[in-house]
């Protein structure tokens, strides 16, 4: 756990007295250790707001913050001076929505959860001088902001600098710059195959270009590491696994979503039609259910679901292509079944694959877009594949090539910080998402890190998570995070189904990860509560929408798989 990613959930240090403009930093995001040899994304977070005095109410939840400007649909964040804290239940790295306003007193919810459904529930008002602030937006031209002053680890440089993760950053007088001081720049850190071994000093220093702000110093311990990849000790048998259960649910729902599977008819309730937009989410072509069926036809030997897999897929590539690949929803995006369908890169899918690829697949660095993260991924893996590209090395495309090892490295970053960050929001099913594409990637490339941070996230569930609610004691929790004294429900890094909430059938998104490990190492241990984990999902109700359908069967195939010994199926 970093030292100063702990004080920054409890303290947030270095701020300044209240003021109508500030900026403010809350750290250094991004994994702060790197393998040597490998690269590594971070994001120094620098950005004005306009500020106030914040005092919380934990008996109606309000908070007053005296002359401020905010309305509702705001987006702020909190920053304790030195020696302060927040309510318990607030997290300095996430951003909250004011949903309602009267006079000068807000209530807010994470923004995370994309709406005011769940306000926050205050179990206790902090302590000391905290401010809340919304950022200034760009279209001021507060001050140009330069990253100056780099202090790096020995052996490790700066690679690059994106101005947001796509256009190379500003760069003048030696330095690289922020156009109004609100662009973010991810810099990507380059570890030399023999730079020093062990923790370091990591630093810049934020200077604004015509002194609207004081020079701000952000630092952190940054350690590099020898690889050393996961043992390779398969079984030396294979138990049966149990999965009568998981053939029967199968079976029954693969034919409430496609009942005629000769025609291709799908079921896309709860509307008559396939329907893109967020309500459409529950339909049956989330969560990659064309996968899901073609991974049916596979398994059965019926060729028939595969008939229900390309209808899913027209439909799905169609809609891509009227949106020209641009959608900011990304985590509607699902490409290995475009794969299956369309193995012709002169195809409809793969047209559709290539907008989005060119428009869209950006991820991010902070664990919270672990998910777009993981999906950005596999579109490039995706869209190689349908190239005829059928391993990373194989690639002939430079800018592909170098633009998916920057997917990688984002995700391996994010796995660490889901792992590491005191503050990381973290969901089992969105670790599963990234243990997914990681393990996907591993195949894909070899890269060794991969199986090494599923491990750690894996270790880290099953210690923490596991068996924590007594009325479903083989269940992972939901999140990781402890609901605050007095919060009801929530919690820093749980805005909602705090441990011990059970995932239930989101259970089908991880469990394989366990199987993988069993497979890989040989631990017994991994078996054994990966068996129990999977034998909780397939006695429940999955029939509720097409949604559930996908979220089963897109990943549960190899979870099979790894525990017969087999390799799993791939597009």
């Amino acid at each position: 756990m970093k030292p100063f990613k702990l004080a920054l959930c409890l303290l947030l240090a270095g701020l300044t007295a209240q003021a109508a403009l500030e900026r403010h930093s809350w750290g250094i995001e991004g994994a702060h250790r790197g393998y040597r040899g490998s690269s590594v994304w971070i994001r120094p977070t620098t950005q004005f707001f306009h500020t106030f005095s914040a005092t919380f109410n934990s008996t109606t939840d309000e908070i007053t913050a005296p002359g401020n400007n905010f309305v509702v649909g705001s987006t702020v964040l909190f920053f304790p001076a030195v020696g302060s804290a927040l309510p318990v239940v607030l997290n300095p790295e996430l951003s909250y929505k004011v949903c309602s306003k009267t006079g000068d007193n807000i209530r807010i919810a994470l923004n995370l959860l994309g709406s005011c459904n769940k306000l926050v529930d205050l179990g206790d008002t902090g302590a000391g001088t905290i401010l809340v602030g919304s950022s200034v937006p760009s279209g001021t031209h507060v001050d140009h902001v330069y990253l100056s002053n780099p202090v790096l680890p020995p052996g490790v440089t700066i690679g690059a600098c994106l101005a947001g993760g796509t256009a190379a950053c500003f760069w003048k007088n030696g330095a690289y710059w922020s156009y109004g001081g609100e662009q973010a720049m991810w810099i990507r850190l380059d570890i030399s195959p023999t730079a020093a071994l062990g923790p370091a000093m990591l630093s810049f220093t934020m200077h604004c270009n015509t002194g609207k702000c004081p020079d701000e110093v952000l630092s952190t311990t940054f350690t590099v590491e020898h690889l050393t990849p996961l043992t390779v000790n398969p079984p030396k048998s294979y138990p049966p696994v149990n999965k009568s259960a998981w053939e029967s649910q199968m079976l029954a729902r693969a034919a409430q979503w496609c009942p005629d599977k000769s025609k291709g008819v799908i079921n896309w309730a709860p509307f008559p039609a396939f329907s893109f937009g967020s309500t459409g989410e529950n339909q049956v072509w989330y969560y990659d259910s064309a996968w899901a069926y073609h991974q049916i036809a596979d398994y059965t030997g019926d060729a028939q679901w595969r008939n229900c897999a390309k209808a899913i897929s027209k439909s799905y590539a169609q809609a891509l292509i009227m949106a020209n690949g641009q959608f900011s929803t990304f985590h509607r995006y699902f490409s290995d079944g475009l794969v299956r369908s369309y193995p012709s890169p002169n195809s409809e899918g793969a047209a559709a694959a290539a907008l989005v690829w060119e428009k869209n697949a950006l991820g991010g660095i902070p664990s919270s877009a672990i998910r777009e993260t993981s999906y950005a991924l596999e579109a490039g893996m995706s869209l190689a594949k349908m190239k005829g590209w059928k391993s990373f090395q194989q690639i002939q495309d430079a800018a592909m090539k170098s633009r998916i090892q920057q997917k990688a490295d984002l995700l391996w970053g994010a796995l660490v910080d889901y792992k590491e960050n005191p503050c990381a929001y973290f969901q089992s099913f969105m670790a599963g998402l990234g243990m997914r594409a990681a393990l996907e990637w591993y195949e894909y490339s070899g890269d060794e890190r991969m199986p090494l941070a599923v491990k750690d996230l894996v270790d880290v569930m099953a210690a923490e998570m596991y068996g924590n609610d007594p009325a479903n004691p083989n269940e992972i929790a939901w999140m990781r995070g402890i609901a605050a004294a007095g919060s009801r429900d929530q919690g820093p890094t749980c805005g909602y189904n705090c441990s011990p909430f059970a995932a239930a059938e989101l259970q089908a998104l991880f469990v394989p990860a366990w199987a993988f490990l069993w497979q890989r190492t040989g631990n017994d241990v991994y078996r054994q509560q990966g068996d129990a984990i999977w034998a909780t999902i397939w006695d429940r109700n999955i029939s509720y929408s097409g949604k559930i359908f996908g979220q089963c069967f897109r990943w549960s195939f190899d979870y099979v798989a790894w525990r017969e010994g087999r390799q799993p199926n791939r597009p």
